[in-house]
């Protein structure tokens, strides 16, 4: 436009002011965008120096005497001021603004699973969280948490305080993902601290351990315990606390006592046995009915399943990793056409203490996009699979392309993403690594 000749002076300076102005206008973007993402990295505690430095730090959970439960942060209006320390509470509420107004949110940060896992260990073993996930059917663990209740009787809200000040302890003391700590919040307390999450699980569970009904159950069965095993069920004559129930959605068995519940929550975040990958998805793809229109491969062998106490175990957040392959699954069956029905072959392996689940697609190939383009360029459906299995696992892709050519590409770990070029392969495979 400033070469134009029939351009006078006049109108090629306007031109000029009108390119400065937007130019500065841009700048002036770029600039508050590079602050929001500072300010963001120092609220969640990440820098780039070190990620342990600068945990996230939760409210503590408080007790008031009239017996429920709730975390500081519902409890005291002062959560929501600009100068409070519980920073983590303020990302959450400004995270939550950010999604509504932009669907399409930018990739998370990455968080390796190690940091989940040994969390769930952690609270798996812990002396008196353990009993959250845990049974209680033996006398000598009754007399145990009495003496550390410093009762002489087994008291419920005794124990449910006891139960709250551990953790309130041992969440110092450890790296926390926020989906995680919500979802023990709502189990132990029924708020989380965004206090707009009153269930929790994808069951939608409302019964938790600070339950109206449970605190007037304990009222009328003194010195009853809540969970108990079979033998002490037995001794107190007393089956627990119990309630209409729900279908679970992990094993798609009635949960109605809190027995069951307790076993339930457990089985939301360990791998085990009794609550197998494999089990856990021939559930999944029956209640969405793909075994019609997926040719699902299943060996159990390739699952590790031998004897009962040889089967993988893996502590992780079981929701989100079902959230994660049907994401997958529906991928595979968007991709494929011509009524061609897609053969998938699943597989769950300890290979060098490396846990790899796969999901293959074998009858298919990527056509739209070149490697290159796919590692560059990722789509919105792998976005929402990333978003999904952050934190829980690493995630890789093996592919034939169009044109006969086979790349690897790291699609979610702590290095940059890239294509590697292999020698062949034969569909596309989906692989997360724990």
């Amino acid at each position: 436009m400033l070469e134009n000749e029939k351009f006078n002076t006049s109108q090629k300076d306007r031109v000029l002011k009108l390119v400065s102005r937007e130019l500065e206008s841009s700048s002036k973007r770029d600039d508050q965008v590079l602050s929001d993402i500072k300010r963001i990295k120092e609220k969640i505690g990440l820098d780039d120096v070190n990620i342990e430095k600068n945990k996230i730090e939760f409210p503590d959970l408080t007790i008031p005497k009239d017996g429920l439960i709730l975390g500081k942060s519902i409890a005291n209006s002062d959560i929501s001021k600009p100068n409070t320390t519980n920073n983590i509470v303020e990302y959450l509420k400004e995270d939550g603004k950010q999604k509504k107004e932009n669907k399409k949110a930018s990739m998370p940060v990455f968080m390796p699973s190690s940091n989940l896992t040994s969390f769930l260990k952690a609270y798996n073993q812990h002396p008196i969280l353990k009993y959250t996930c845990h049974l209680i059917d033996s006398e000598d663990v009754i007399e145990v948490i009495n003496q550390k209740c410093k009762v002489e009787s087994y008291q419920f809200q005794k124990h449910l305080e006891l139960i709250i000040n551990a953790f309130n302890s041992f969440k110092k003391e450890h790296f926390i993902d926020t989906k995680i700590v919500n979802l023990i919040l709502v189990y132990l307390t029924g708020e989380s601290f965004t206090k707009k999450i009153k269930t929790w699980s994808t069951d939608n569970v409302k019964v938790n351990w600070s339950s109206q009904e449970l605190i007037i159950w304990s009222q009328e069965n003194m010195s009853a315990i809540p969970n108990p095993g079979l033998n002490i069920a037995r001794n107190q004559r007393n089956k627990g606390f119990v309630f209409p129930g729900f279908r679970s959605n992990i094993h798609n068995k009635r949960i109605r006592s809190f027995s069951e519940l307790v076993l339930h929550f457990k089985n939301l975040f360990h791998l085990k046995g009794d609550n197998s990958l494999l089990s856990i998805i021939k559930n999944i793809n029956q209640k969405n009915n793909w075994n019609d229109i997926v040719d699902f491969n299943i060996n159990k062998i390739d699952f590790d399943v031998k004897l009962f106490k040889e089967n993988i175990e893996l502590f992780t957040d079981v929701d989100g990793l079902k959230k994660g392959y049907i994401n997958i699954l529906n991928l595979i069956l968007e991709s494929s056409s011509n009524g061609v029905k897609p053969i998938v072959n699943l597989t769950f392996t300890n290979v060098n203490n490396q846990i790899v689940f796969s999901i293959h697609h074998i009858n298919t190939i990527i056509t739209k996009k070149s490697a290159n383009d796919f590692a560059s360029r990722l789509g919105e459906s792998h976005i929402n699979i990333i978003k999904n299995l952050n934190g829980i696992c690493s995630l890789y892709l093996k592919a034939e392309f169009k044109y006969e050519e086979f790349y690897e590409i790291n699609l979610w770990d702590k290095e940059t993403r890239k294509e590697k070029k292999i020698d062949s392969f034969k569909g596309v495979e989906h692989i997360l690594k724990f």
